[in-house]
C-alpha cells in the first residue's frame, strides 16, 4: 500500500497501523533472535539482540549513546537500519522506545535518537530489537516507509491470495471513551483492534473512564461479560481497560487478553493526601487476563477495593513487569482466590498499607532466579509525606495479612527461600501476620510481625519463624518441579498439616473480622476451587484438596534446549525444557529442518521418522537448520539450532594433557617459582586453569605462566597470556591462561603469583582448534550450596567450559545437572578450613546463546566461586 495517509491511521502514526489478515494478526518485522519464543510482542527481552557493546557517554549519568553488533548489522544498509525504531534497556530496569537516529557502518554502531536515558548495568544491559527492519520480513509480517504526510506499508501475507481482499489496518484508538460518565454499565461487548502510538498519557486505550485528576470523581461505572482483545501501543502504556478517578468502578467477569505493550486492567486515583482523597470501592471479580505484556493489573490510589477470582495468565513479558501491584496510596484492598499462571515478576506493594492477600495460587519469578513471588516494597520515608502510605500518613492501622497461599517454586528458584519477603523496608505503621500457606522460604523482619501472628506455615524451603510452622521439602510436596509439574502430590504431608482459624484475626487494634473488613464480599465461605471452607476450620493453603486445584493450560515457560552440535554423525538430543502444567503426560517429538534461520515455523520441513528426542543429522541435512518441536498435553514449543548442520565441528572437546593434574598443598611465597610435571605437547592450543588460595583477602593476585621444557631457569620459556578476568571469593581465586603455539614434545608450566599462596592446582587442557576465549560474569557466595555460572555466546560452534572453586571442608562432591565432567577433585590435602575443591564441565555451544550449568552439593562448606568460558575457533 503506497501513499496512504497517515491520518487515516489509528492515532496518526504508521506505528499503529496493526495488520490483519482475516483473523490473523500480522507481526512488525523485526531484528531479533531467530524463532523467538514469543512472537507476537517486541517487549519480550528474552527474544532481543545481544549487543557486543554498549556505545554509553561514560559520564555521571552514563548515558546509553548507542549499540554495536557488526554480526548482525553488516547485512543491512544505513537507510534500512535507520528506518527502524529501537528497543533496549535503561536504568532502572526498565526497556525504553527511540529511532534510530544514524548507523555509522565503518564502526557497526547504532546511534539513538534519545540519548538522555542512563545505562543499566544488569545482565540485560546489552540486550536491544530493531522494530521495523524491512529486510527481515518474513511470512506474516509487515513494515514500513515514512514518507511525512503519507506512509508506504509493505506486507507479506499467509495467503497471496490476500493481497488486494484480505488485508485490514488499524483506524481506530479507543472504542469505548467513557470520559466523566457516571451510573454507566457497559456490557456484553467485544472491543478489539485498537491501535496507538505517542506518549502514553495521551488517553487512545481500547476502554477509558474517569476524569481527568481533579474531582468531582466518576462514580458508579460496570464494565461486566466484556472481551477487550488484540490492542496495540507502540511503547511503555497503560491499559486497554484503564480507569481514573472513578469510584465504585468494578470490572466483572470479562477477558483482557494480547494486550500488546500494555498492562491488563489499570484502575488508578490520586495519592490519599491529594485532591478529594483516593478512589473507593472499585472491584476487579472474576476476570480473565491472559499475555499483557506488563502487569496484569495495576492499581493505584485505591482504598476499600477487592481484586478477588481472577485468572493472570502468561503475563509479564517486558522488562520490570509484576504480577500485580498496589501502588501510591493504596489502603484496605482484598486480594483473594487469584491464580497468577506462567506470570513473571512478583506481586508488590509500596506506599500502601492494610493488604488482605488470600487464599491465592502464585508461583515464584519466572524472569529471574531470586524466587520471590511476593515482596512489600513499601520505605520509611518519614521526610517526605507523600512517599508514606495512608496508614502512616494519616496515622491509622497498616496492618497486612497473607493468608492461605500457595507460593510455589519454579525450576530456577527452587533452591531459593525468598518466596515470601515482609518488613525489609516497611514503615512503622505497617506490621504483617502469615498463616497457613505454602512457600518456598520466608524473609521476616521480626520488628514488623504482629504478636502471635506467624502460625502454621508450610516451607518448601529455608528456615520456619514459629516452631507451629513446618518443614516439608518441595519434593515432597510437588510432583516435579524441576520439569514443571507443579501438582501437589496426592501422599504429600502437607495435606495433613495443622492451620489455624482465621474467623478472627490478631492486629496491632485488637481482634478483626474478615467479613467486618469487607461486607460485600460473598467468597469467604468457600476456597479457591468453591469448596465449602469454614474459617475457623481451615485448610493449609489455597483449597480444601490441594490435589484438585484447577486444571489451566499448560504453558511453557523454558523452551526445550537442542544439545550438541550439528554434524554429519553426531547425535543432537533435546531437553526436557520446562512446562508449568498441574499433571505432567509424555512428550513427543518432531524434528524439521529450515532452510534459512530466520525462516517463520510454518516454513519448516519434517523430516520423516524423526520423532525422539535425539537425532542423527545426516548427509541431506547439510547446510541446513535443525529444529525440533516437543509437545505435552496438545501444547508446542519450537526450538532451533542458529548453526547449520555441517560436516565436522570446528573446534575439538578439550583433553587433560596432565594426568594427575599438578597438585600441591604446601604454602608458598610469593615471587616463587611452582613447576608442573612433564606432559606431552603437539602444538595444538592450550587451555590452563590455575586454582590458588591466596593470603590476601579479596584482592586478586597476579599470576605469571610460562611453558618449556624440564629444569629451564625459573621464569624462562614462553609467556601465557593470562586473562584479565578471574574468579574469587575471599582467599579463593582461579586464573585462566592460554598460548595457540605451544611447540612439539616434553613440557611443564611453570607458575609465579605477587602474593603468598598455597593448595594450588593446575589442569592444562589440549583444545584444537582454539583461537581465542570470553569469559562470563563471576559468580559465587559464602556458604552457598550450588552456582550457575553462565554466559552468552557470541558465536556458532563454540564450546562452553564452566569452572567451580569451593572450600571444600568435608570432601563433599561437586556435581553437575549437565554437560560433560572433565575434572572433580580437592586442590591438596591440606586442613579443612583451607583446603579447596574444583569441578569443571563443558558443553558444545551450536548455537550463539544464554548457556548455564548448575553445580551443586549437599551441605554449605565455605566460599565458592564460578565463571563459564567460550571457546572459540577461528
Amino acid at each position: 500500500m503506497t501513499g496512504l495517509a497517515k491520518e487515516d491511521i489509528a492515532s496518526g502514526d504508521p506505528r499503529a497501523a496493526f495488520l490483519y489478515e482475516g483473523d490473523k494478526r500480522l507481526l512488525p518485522c523485526m531484528g531479533r533472535q531467530p524463532n523467538p519464543q514469543y512472537p507476537h510482542t517486541e517487549r519480550a527481552s528474552k527474544d532481543w539482540l545481544e549487543a557486543n557493546e554498549l556505545v554509553t557517554s561514560g559520564g555521571d549519568p552514563n548515558l546509553v549513546l548507542g549499540h554495536r553488533l557488526p554480526s548482525f548489522t553488516d547485512r543491512f544498509t544505513p537507510e534500512q537500519i535507520e528506518n527502524c525504531d529501537i528497543l533496549f534497556h535503561r536504568f532502572p530496569n526498565r526497556d525504553a522506545r527511540t529511532t534510530v537516529a544514524a548507523f555509522d557502518a565503518a564502526s557497526g554502531t547504532i546511534f539513538l535518537a534519545d540519548q538522555s536515558l542512563t545505562a543499566e548495568t544488569n545482565r540485560n544491559k546489552n540486550k536491544f530489537i530493531l522494530v521495523n527492519l524491512l529486510p527481515q520480513m518474513r511470512k506474516g509480517q509487515w513494515g514500513f516507509i515514512d514518507k511525512g504526510a503519507t506512509v508506504d506499508i509493505y506486507f507479506w501475507p499467509y495467503d497471496p491470495a490476500s493481497v488486494n481482499v484480505n488485508i485490514e489496518y488499524s483506524r481506530r484508538s479507543v472504542c469505548i471513551e467513557g470520559h466523566g460518565q457516571s451510573h454507566l454499565a457497559v456490557r456484553s461487548i467485544i472491543c478489539e483492534r485498537t491501535s496507538a502510538a505517542g506518549h502514553r498519557t495521551n488517553g487512545l486505550y481500547a476502554v477509558t473512564f474517569g476524569n481527568s485528576a481533579r474531582p468531582p470523581y466518576s462514580t458508579d461505572v460496570t464494565l461486566e461479560n466484556c472481551w477487550i482483545r488484540d490492542t496495540y501501543r507502540d511503547g511503555s502504556s497503560y491499559a486497554p481497560i484503564l480507569a481514573r478517578y472513578v469510584n465504585k468502578f468494578k470490572v466483572l467477569n470479562s477477558t483482557v487478553s494480547d494486550a500488546i505493550n500494555q498492562f491488563g486492567i489499570q484502575c488508578a486515583g490520586p495519592f490519599w493526601n491529594k485532591h478529594a482523597g483516593a478512589v473507593e470501592g472499585c472491584v476487579m471479580d472474576r476476570n480473565i487476563v491472559l499475555r499483557s505484556d506488563q502487569t496484569p493489573i495495576r492499581l493505584f490510589g485505591l482504598e476499600n477495593f477487592i481484586v478477588s477470582r481472577n485468572r493472570f495468565i502468561d503475563c509479564g513479558q517486558a522488562a520490570h513487569a509484576n504480577k500485580g501491584n498496589i501502588y501510591q496510596g493504596g489502603h484496605n484492598g482484598l486480594w483473594w482466590h487469584n491464580y497468577w499462571w506462567a506470570c513473571a515478576g512478583y506481586w508488590t506493594f509500596q506506599r500502601s498499607s492494610a493488604q488482605f492477600f488470600g487464599f491465592n495460587f502464585i508461583h515464584g519469578d519466572t524472569s529471574d532466579t531470586n524466587g520471590r513471588a511476593v515482596e512489600d516494597q513499601n520505605f520509611d520515608r518519614t521526610s517526605k509525606i507523600k512517599n508514606l502510605s495512608p496508614a502512616t500518613g494519616q496515622g491509622i492501622n497498616g496492618d497486612c495479612y497473607f493468608l492461605n497461599n500457595i507460593l510455589v517454586p519454579w525450576r530456577n528458584a527452587a533452591a531459593f527461600s525468598n518466596s515470601l519477603i515482609l518488613g525489609s523496608k516497611s514503615e512503622n505503621a505497617i506490621n504483617f501476620a502469615v498463616m497457613n500457606n505454602i512457600v518456598n522460604g520466608a524473609s521476616f523482619v521480626t520488628e514488623r510481625l504482629i504478636r502471635d501472628g506467624v502460625k502454621t506455615n508450610v516451607y518448601t524451603n529455608g528456615k520456619p519463624f514459629d516452631v507451629t510452622d513446618r518443614v516439608l521439602p518441595f519434593s515432597d510436596v510437588y510432583a516435579d518441579v524441576t520439569r514443571g509439574d507443579i501438582a501437589v502430590r496426592k501422599d504429600s504431608r502437607v495435606l495433613l498439616a495443622p492451620s489455624t482459624a482465621i474467623d478472627t484475626l490478631p492486629g496491632s487494634d485488637g481482634r478483626i473480622s474478615l467479613q467486618e473488613k469487607f461486607p460485600d464480599f460473598d467468597g469467604f465461605g468457600v476456597d479457591i476451587s468453591g469448596k465449602p471452607i469454614d474459617l475457623a476450620k481451615p485448610p493449609i493453603g489455597p483449597a480444601r484438596d490441594l490435589t484438585d486445584l484447577e486444571r489451566l493450560d499448560p504453558i511453557w515457560i523454558v523452551r526445550p534446549e537442542i544439545e550438541g552440535a550439528p554434524i554429519v554423525g553426531g547425535t543432537v538430543k533435546v531437553d526436557d525444557g520446562y512446562v508449568m502444567a498441574l499433571g505432567h503426560a509424555p512428550r513427543s517429538y518432531q524434528w524439521y529442518l529450515a532452510d534459512d534461520v530466520y525462516d517463520p515455523q510454518d516454513a519448516w520441513t519434517p523430516i520423516d521418522g524423526a520423532t525422539s528426542a535425539a537425532y542423527a543429522p545426516a548427509a541431506k541435512d547439510l547446510g541446513k537448520y535443525l529444529a525440533c518441536r516437543t509437545s505435552m498435553m496438545g501444547v508446542h514449543a519450537s526450538s532451533l539450532m542458529t548453526a547449520p548442520v555441517a560436516e565436522s565441528f570446528p573446534i575439538a572437546e578439550p583433553v587433560s594433557l596432565l594426568n594427575p593434574r599438578a597438585v600441591d598443598a604446601r604454602k608458598f611465597a610469593a615471587g616463587y617459582w611452582f613447576e608442573t610435571d612433564t606432559f606431552t605437547a603437539s602444538d595444538k592450543p592450550l587451555l590452563v586453569l590455575v586454582s590458588t588460595l591466596n593470603s590476601v583477602l579479596g584482592e586478586p593476585a597476579r599470576l605469571s605462566v610460562t611453558i618449556g621444557t624440564k629444569g629451564r631457569e625459573n621464569g624462562t620459556g614462553e609467556k601465557l597470556t593470562i586473562n584479565p578476568e578471574t574468579a574469587l571469593r575471599t582467599r579463593n581465586q582461579l586464573t585462566l591462561a592460554t598460548i595457540l603455539e605451544p611447540g612439539t614434545g616434553p613440557r611443564t608450566l611453570q607458575v609465579k603469583s605477587d602474593d603468598n599462596w598455597s593448595n594450588i592446582h593446575l589442569t592444562v587442557l589440549e583444545v584444537d582448534g582454539l583461537d581465542s576465549v570470553a569469559v562470563g560474569p563471576v559468580s559465587g557466595g559464602s556458604k552457598p550450596t550450588h552456582l550457575s555460572p553462565t554466559i552468552e555466546t557470541s558465536k556458532a560452534n563454540t564450546l562452553v567450559l564452566y569452572a567451580v572453586s569451593r572450600y571444600d571442608g568435608n570432601e563433599d562432591p561437586i556435581t553437575w545437572d549437565g554437560g560433560k565432567t572433565l575434572i572433580e577433585e580437592p586442590t591438596g590435602r591440606g586442613h579443612p578450613s583451607n583446603t579447596l575443591r574444583l569441578a569443571y564441565a563443558y558443553e558444545l555451544a551450536a548455537s550463539p546463546g544464554t548457556y548455564s550449568k548448575t553445580a551443586s552439593w549437599l551441605a554449605p562448606q565455605g566460599a565458592a566461586t564460578s565463571f563459564a568460558i567460550e571457546l572459540r575457533s577461528a
